[in-house]
């Protein structure tokens, strides 16, 4: 069996990026602190900025688009950054909110909906490029 080992793998133009056929991978994705000042924490793709709509409400601004907005989103947050086992985990979800294809929208909520700033928040975006 034989490797292939790139550090770039391009279009045949040799300046275009290669097209994923047939593949469905990430089209952004970023995790982020949920109260205070909130900040992308660690590494993002495709994520231009957040904002902070209020108490548990929040936004992820696409740096590039989707086609359109139904794109797909997971969502996972947690409570709190403590070390106990204290921590409690919240529904988050966008069910009561619009989607666009320039950003997606989500709140974080107990489980009575709510809603609630938590420490720590995990996105992904799966859909086509605009």
């Amino acid at each position: 069996m034989s490797d292939i080992r790139a550090n770039t793998i391009s279009a045949a133009n040799g300046t275009d990026p290669v097209t994923l056929t047939k593949q469905s991978a990430s089209k952004a994705h970023c995790t982020f602190n949920g109260g205070g000042t909130i900040a992308v924490s660690g590494t993002s793709f495709n994520i231009s900025s957040l904002t902070d709509n209020g108490t548990g409400l929040y936004r992820t601004n696409f740096t590039n688009n989707m086609e359109d907005g139904e794109h797909v989103d997971a969502f996972a947050c947690r409570e709190n950054t403590s070390s106990d086992g204290g921590d409690i985990n919240r529904v988050a979800n966008y069910n009561r909110v619009s989607q666009a294809a320039s950003y997606t929208d989500l709140t974080t909520q107990t489980s009575l909906t709510t809603p609630v700033d938590v420490a720590r928040i995990c996105v992904v975006t799966h859909g086509g490029l605009a």
